[in-house]
Formats: C-alpha cells, structure tokens, sequence
C-alpha cells in the first residue's frame, strides 16, 4: 500500500508541476528550471518504481521473480516512449531504478542474483 502511495504523490508532483508550466508565461524564455525539475520528478519516479526490484521483490519465488523481471522491463521501456526526447531524463529514470535494483542484487549475494545485477546494469546501459 505504501508503495501505491508513493507512486500517487510522486505522480501528483509531477503532474502539479506539468500545470504550472502550462500557466507560467515565461516559460519559454527561461526553460532551464522546468527542465530540471522534470528531470527530479523522472529520477524520482525512477526510484519509486525500483521498489518492485528491490522491496517487493520475492526472494523466495523464482516465477515471481520472473514476473518481476519482466514487468521492469516493460516499465524502462515505456520510460524510453514517455522520455524519449528528453535523453537525460531518460538517463536518470534507468540509473535510479535499475542502478537500484542492481545495487539489491549484488547485496544479495549469491550466483543468481548477481547476474540478475549485471543483467540490469546491462540493460540499463543498452
């Protein structure tokens, strides 16, 4: 539940933050502090979802595990639609979520999970 929540608050952020930029007039003189704070919100978003690698992940179910994996995909996939044209952005969502997850692995030790580690860093550099 806490997890949603996050997700909630992260996503109403940075969906008060779109609607600002809409309303500022001088938004196009002056984009640089705009875009940095969207490149906050896509490192933040990055960190919240590597809680489905790390927090929620399911040591003790390899099919969940795969599930897991798989769903982590879709999501730096659909980072790379949504961001896009914005590379940094795209850059700091994937270094937050999956140098996390990565990170998780590799403290977890043992064969499997530290090529899942390397497997994430792999996919995240690609």
């Amino acid at each position: 539940m806490a997890w949603v929540l996050m997700h909630w608050v992260v996503s109403g952020a940075r969906y008060a933050g779109y609607r600002r930029y809409l309303a500022c007039a001088s938004r196009r003189e002056n984009p640089t502090p705009w875009l940095h704070r969207y490149y906050l919100g896509a490192a933040t978003a990055g960190l919240v979802w590597s809680a489905t690698g790390t927090v929620l992940y399911p040591t003790s179910s390899l099919p969940d595990q795969g599930v897991i994996g798989f769903v982590m995909a879709g999501i730096t996939a659909v980072g790379l639609v949504n961001m896009g044209p914005l590379h940094m952005a795209y850059r700091l969502f994937v270094i937050t979520f999956l140098g996390t997850v990565a990170a998780y692995k590799f403290w977890l030790g043992g064969p499997i999970e530290t090529k899942l580690g390397l497997l994430s860093l792999v996919f995240g550099t690609i």
